[in-house]
């Protein structure tokens, strides 16, 4: 019988053995697909952190970098964001598709 730390397929749904022990440093597909559904249905209840979420299945950044950014760390010009590198990573100014930056620059604007 697998322990239950092991077994995530009855906690969630789209885990099985082949997903469940992912030692990569990335979603697969399915995770992301799922992650994805979980942010629709919740970002009328809380728009900043499944933004959060949305910003970091787009650019790929680390959590701590995510929530670093700024308001300054916004270009219009260029609808690009900045994000401030850690752990010795360089940071990066990654373009954003308008409408998605258009809901970004409002959630700064509060």
């Amino acid at each position: 019988m697998n322990s239950p730390s092991k077994d995530l397929s009855t906690h969630f749904p789209l885990a099985s053995s082949r997903y469940s022990l992912n030692k990569n440093k990335y979603l697969l597909s399915p995770e992301a697909q799922r992650l994805r559904i979980l942010v629709a249905d919740h970002e009328i209840r809380d728009p900043r952190n499944c933004f959060l979420l949305s910003l970091g299945l787009r650019t790929g950044a680390r959590a701590t970098e995510l929530l670093n950014v700024q308001k300054d760390d916004l270009n219009p010009y260029d609808e690009t964001v900045l994000i401030r590198g850690i752990k010795g990573s360089s940071d990066r100014e990654l373009p954003l598709q308008s409408r998605f930056f258009q809901r970004f620059h409002l959630l700064t604007l509060y």
